[in-house]
């Protein structure tokens, strides 16, 4: 996860309220995020309403709006896009409940 390798990855075990974190030291221009489903058959249902929170705000950035990751989702990548701004302590993605 985040070295390039597609066969390195982060599994959420489709738990409600899964996250990852991203730490930086310093502060940091960021525009966005990119993460890539796994290539198999069970993955396709994981990517609704996965958030974009930054520097701990509680209102997303931004959220998938359906199960395969639209309409943030291009081919197997899911783009988390924000106006470009400095960020100054962490990213966090959530994977909240999907919906039933």
């Amino acid at each position: 996860m985040l070295d390039g390798d597609t066969n390195t990855y982060w599994n959420s075990n489709r738990e409600n309220g899964a996250w990852f974190e991203i730490d930086s030291p310093k502060s940091q221009l960021f525009k966005s995020l990119i993460i890539t489903r796994l290539q198999d058959s069970w993955a396709h249902d994981r990517f609704y309403n996965v958030c974009l929170f930054v520097d701990n705000e509680s209102v997303p950035e931004v959220c998938t709006e359906d199960e395969y990751g639209s309409p943030l989702r291009s081919g197997e990548e899911i783009t988390f896009s924000i106006e470009p701004r400095f960020v100054n302590k962490e990213l966090t993605l959530i994977f909240f409940t999907r919906r039933t």
